[in-house]
Parts: structure tokens; sequence; C-alpha cells
């Protein structure tokens, strides 16, 4: 059967490439939040303004730098554990936020916010235990030092691993 590997061990190709697609997701949708606060800052500034938030402005700006990075951080898998970390607390920043403003949507709307919140929430955590895979940044990087550590190593030159 497969199984989830914490490490860059080999791994069943579906779930290397299901874990390496939901990476790409999740990194994709913190990028599409930063973008959608440049090109209509208006809604955030005012739940901003509502919470007495010193500068708004430089809150916003400080949170689409977060979003931007944590995003881009997660397509290319580099820092995965982190990055997943920090959209973890952006979106709970969000879903607490939305709880004291006392947003009311129609039912049918709430449920799909929820929804998406929650597994957005669900994704980070699931990055934060597993990283980012065998085909994230972090992974190839990691192999890469392993490889060098041993061709520095005197040990691996002599009897019996050369003859």
């Amino acid at each position: 059967g497969m199984r989830i590997e914490l490490e860059d061990t080999p791994q069943a190709v579906p779930v290397t490439l299901v874990q390496t697609l939901l990476r790409l997701v999740l990194g994709l949708v913190c990028i599409a939040h930063a973008l959608n606060k440049i090109q209509a800052p208006g809604p955030f500034l005012e739940q901003l303004t509502w919470l007495s938030i010193p500068r708004p402005e430089t809150f916003t700006q400080g949170v689409v730098g977060l979003e931007l990075l944590t995003g881009i951080a997660l397509v290319l898998g580099r820092f995965t554990r982190s990055a997943a970390f920090l959209s973890l607390c952006d979106v709970a920043a969000g879903m607490a936020l939305a709880w004291l403003r006392g947003v009311r949507w129609p039912v049918w709307e709430a449920q799909a916010q929820l929804e998406g919140l929650v597994l957005s929430l669900a994704c980070c955590a699931f990055f934060m235990v597993a990283g980012g895979g065998p085909f994230a940044l972090d992974a190839v990087l990691r192999r890469r030092a392993r490889l060098r550590a041993i061709a520095k190593d005197p040990t691996w030159s002599r009897p019996p691993y050369v003859t």
C-alpha cells in the first residue's frame, strides 16, 4: 500500500504526485489572496480599520508580503514547513477576523467559505508535518548536501568501498 514518509525517501508515485500538486495549489491560493489584496485592498483595509489596527495600509502591505512569500515558498517547496505554518497562522487570523466582525453570509456562502478555510488549514497542517515531498526544492537541496558530504568524506575513497 501507499504511505507518506516524513523524509525524502522514495514513495509511491501517485502519493508523490498528489503531494506535489497539493503543495502547488496551496501556494497558488496564497499568491491569489495576496494579489486580490493588491488589486482590491478596500475590504481588507475596512476590516483593519474596524479593528482599530494602526496604519492599516502598512499592515496590509505586510500581509500581502507574507502571503506572496509563503505562496512562492510553497510553490517551490522551499522552507515548506515554515511557509505552511505561516500560512496556517494567516488563515486562522482571517477566520478570527471574520468571527470578530460577525460577518453574516447566506447559508450556502458561509458553508463554502468555512469549507475553504478548513481545507486550507488542513493542507497547511499536512505540509507542516510531511514537508514538501521529494519534488520540493527542500528535498533536492538536502540530497545535494548529502552527496557533497559523502564526496568530502575520505572514508568512501578507501577499501572496502573502493578497490
